[in-house]
């Protein structure tokens, strides 16, 4: 299973400044929750917004240089085709867009928030035609936070 996890403002904003902005420590959780005993694979400014490799996953970096004691690829294909298992591709934006021809699935959280767009670094549209939409479910703690079942790949990506 290939998957991507994001969490988006209702403008689909996904970061400014290299930064998430906002905080809910469920949803945290729930991250922690989905990607543990996975492999996650991110870009290297993800990479260097988190700092570190994430605990009790396989931690994979996307980037054109290497990093030091990370397991580097130059493509996102490339770093896929070292995947034994299951795989969720954590961001930026550019790997999220070309992970939607790879995703088996989409696990969206909806944050509240409204972040001006200037600078915000936006998640791709999710070509319904594609993916098939699972119902609203909340997110425990959060009350104001509302996630997407995964969207389920219907139809191959162009």
């Amino acid at each position: 299973m290939i998957g991507m996890i994001v969490a988006m403002s209702p403008d689909r904003v996904i970061g400014v400044g290299n930064k998430i902005p906002w905080h809910y420590s469920g949803d945290l959780k729930r991250f922690k929750a989905v990607t543990t005993g996975s492999t996650i694979i991110m870009g290297r400014r993800t990479y260097e917004s988190i700092g570190r490799p994430l605990p009790k996953r396989r931690n994979l970096v996307v980037t054109r240089s290497g990093i030091a004691d990370v397991e580097c690829f130059t493509s996102l294909a490339g770093a896929l085709d070292a995947v034994k298992g299951d795989a969720w591709i954590i961001g930026g934006a550019q790997l999220y867009a070309e992970g939607m021809r790879f995703a088996d699935r989409i696990d969206v959280t909806y944050v509240p928030d409204r972040i001006p767009l200037e600078g915000a670094v936006l998640f791709p549209v999710i070509d319904e035609a594609v993916f098939e939409a699972g119902p609203f479910e909340k997110v425990e703690g959060e009350p104001f936070l509302k996630r997407r079942t995964f969207w389920r790949r219907i139809k191959s990506a162009g």
